[in-house]
């Protein structure tokens, strides 16, 4: 998986291409019956290694579902909808950063806003 999705990184940026990277939702049923850590650490390795951004997507939802926030597994089944509705509204915002703050160039950072 590794080789492949560094290879999938380089060919689109090759292409011209920005790249960000998400790992999985989580979830616990999934944590319970597959090796999600693995898979995560490979993407992690691959965002360090080829300069990309990583929206870790599984540790935000883990924390806002640990913490009683925002929770689709256990959220009442009338409310499962503005549940999903607002998690995905949540998780789109914390893309919308991390696409701002990486296509913010370094000196940029340094500057004060006028």
């Amino acid at each position: 998986m590794a080789s492949a999705l560094e290879n999938g990184i380089a060919s689109a940026q090759a292409a011209g291409s920005d790249v960000v990277l998400m790992d999985q939702q989580f979830s616990r049923f999934l944590r319970a019956n597959a090796r999600v850590d693995t898979y995560r650490d490979v993407l992690r390795m691959a965002a360090l290694g080829s300069g990309v951004p990583l929206l870790q997507r599984y540790e935000l939802m883990q924390t806002w579902a640990e913490n009683d926030r925002l929770d689709i597994e256990r959220a009442p089944a009338g409310q499962h909808r503005a549940t999903t509705d607002r998690l995905h509204d949540c998780l789109g915002q914390a893309l919308a950063q991390l696409v701002l703050k990486a296509a913010q160039p370094a000196g940029d950072a340094l500057r004060s806003p006028r």
